[in-house]
């Protein structure tokens, strides 16, 4: 693997209305120039940079930053990722309202991630306000998701949270994304940076393959807490172009030995060194850091002069649980040259009960309908839209489930990162069998393509990765597919001759070629936010997030 930033993320401002005791941002009123940073998101472009994310500092402090950027991006046809906000920063409700109005206008459809943690001291009657109003602005339900730290202050997170959910309104729904904390400068007082066992290697897939942009332009290649050191400074761009920041980066030994090589190879090497590290550590970014500032200087390049050479040689690998592969040449999904629009129409529409819809399954007579986080299996009838039953799943957040014919199902389960193989005994899905472990990714939608199994797979982080995993019938791995001219591939359905994609983000379906892996056509999603999809036979049914259900002819 090599470095490829696959997103931009701008700090307006290092400036914050809170004084939180872990943060290691440097306060201070210096904003970052837009115009400087409008010419550099259009030199992304041109790389091949796709999403737009926004942090801080508190980057709402500096909205005319915001509304520009944002415009900038959608005339060069870019995505929105997140604005990570401390969701306070407003003086009052005319306020809030009137920034946010103002950002919708400007064309932001990204998620809003708010910090939430024992750390973050905010008033919750002020969040859960913001809460709302950016809900009702968007008039989306899910479009805040909270980020609390883990591995400190727990207890007190954990109280936190439940009293915010109290007075946020029950058809607001807020995801919850974990992040453990490092170690590192203030941090360092609420957890032990050193333990019993060492990180798994995950080639920096979360923070990584960004150009973080700080208020004063300079870059770093990921967006992790160990980015205040100026070893990861890779260029500045009131300066420099994006194609010479991302070249720089791609000569830079550390940084190709980290996306390359990994973290968890530099430490062996230097073990085998000879080098004795304090104890051992399960935090990246605090293990980044330790390297940056305390290992002597001349150790560490020749440590990375010794991987310079493995790096150059590996093919991209990874470690998926038990599972050990490597890739050879990547396959990317691509747009055929005689791609066109296809001509569908909506057949039938059944109301279905309002949830966070996922996967759909047909098994010539029922639906089955993926609930979601916190949701149950639904068995329905898709004449009616009437619930026959409800299953409770094996996991917390049921992403989607097929039967394979023989009178068991394959179900994905984006928190617990796996693939089942399960049977159903009364109202419980129970699990025979783990197949396959897909972490740090999060799988999505599976489907069978007669002796083919695909699973779509969403590597979470700023600037979110997206690939569709095969496996044959016995579900030994053969590859991958790169997806990136689908943003946010949710499930699939399969019907005998193409593979239908539905894109959660762009409210389109896709069909593809999986002999050629090509997209070649689509049309737009009945369902907003188009989420799960079925074959019955002769027609496409399709659900999406709090929507109803479908029945679509396609030509």
């Amino acid at each position: 693997m090599r470095f490829q930033p696959t997103e931009v993320l701008f700090s307006p401002t290092a400036d914050c209305n809170l004084d939180c005791p872990h943060c290691t941002t440097k306060k201070s009123h210096q904003k970052l120039s837009i115009k400087v940073a409008g010419d550099f998101l259009s030199g992304c472009c041109k790389t091949g940079v796709k999403r737009v994310g926004f942090t801080g500092g508190e980057p709402f402090l500096n909205p005319e930053f915001l509304y520009s950027i944002t415009r900038r991006a959608v005339e060069e046809g870019m995505l929105f990722d997140r604005i990570t906000t401390n969701g306070v920063w407003y003086k009052n409700k005319a306020e809030l309202k009137s920034v946010l109005e103002r950002l919708r206008a400007s064309g932001y459809d990204g998620d809003i991630c708010v910090s939430v943690d024992a750390f973050h001291r905010q008033s919750l009657k002020k969040l859960a306000l913001f809460v709302e109003i950016a809900a009702l602005v968007w008039n989306r339900p899910d479009i805040v998701s909270i980020a609390f730290v883990g591995k400190a202050l727990e207890s007190a997170t954990r109280k936190k949270l439940k009293h915010l959910a109290r007075l946020v309104s029950k058809g607001v729904m807020l995801k919850k994304i974990k992040i453990d904390i490092s170690p590192i400068g203030k941090a360092s007082r609420f957890r032990t940076p050193w333990g019993k066992k060492w990180f798994k290697d995950d080639y920096c897939a979360g923070p990584g393959n960004t150009l973080f942009v700080l208020p004063s332009g300079d870059v770093k290649p990921c967006c992790g807490y160990a980015t205040d050191s100026d070893r990861l400074t890779i260029g500045n761009i009131r300066r420099d172009s994006a194609s010479d920041i991302i070249e720089r980066a791609g000569n830079d030994h550390f940084i190709t030995a980290v996306f390359g090589a990994g973290l968890g190879k530099i430490r062996i090497n230097m073990e085998k060194s000879g080098f004795k590290f304090p104890r051992k550590t399960d935090n990246h970014c605090f293990f980044c850091h330790y390297l940056l500032t305390e290992v002597p200087r001349d150790l560490l390049k020749k440590c990375l002069r010794a991987l310079k050479f493995a790096v150059s040689a590996i093919a991209l690998t990874s470690i998926l649980a038990n599972h050990s592969y490597v890739y050879g040449a990547e396959i990317r999904l691509k747009r055929s040259a005689d791609f066109k629009a296809i001509e569908a129409a909506v057949i039938k529409k059944t109301p279905i009960p309002r949830w966070y819809h996922e996967g759909l399954f047909y098994d010539g007579k029922n639906m089955y309908v993926a609930n979601g986080e916190c949701g149950m299996v639904w068995v329905l009838d898709p004449e009616t839209g009437k619930v026959l039953s409800e299953l409770e799943g094996p996991g917390k957040f049921t992403e989607s489930i097929i039967g394979t014919g023989d009178g068991k199902f394959l179900l994905t389960d984006w928190d617990d990162e796996k693939l089942y193989l399960v049977n159903i005994s009364g109202k419980k899905i129970f699990v025979e069998k783990e197949i396959f472990s897909f972490s740090p990714a999060h799988p999505a939608g599976v489907v069978l393509a007669g002796e083919r199994l695909f699973v779509i797979t969403w590597t979470r982080g700023f600037g979110t990765k997206f690939h569709i995993l095969e496996f044959d019938k016995k579900f030994n791995f053969i590859g991958r597919v790169t997806i990136k001219d689908i943003m946010d591939p949710a499930h699939m359905a399969w019907d005998g001759k193409y593979l239908w994609v539905t894109s959660w983000f762009s409210k389109t379906v896709f069909r593809v070629d999986i002999n050629t892996w090509e997209i070649t056509g689509s049309f737009s999603s009945p369902a907003t936010k188009a989420t799960g999809i079925a074959w019955d036979g002769r027609y496409l049914w399709i659900t999406g997030t709090y929507d109803d259900l479908y029945c679509m002819s396609v030509s």
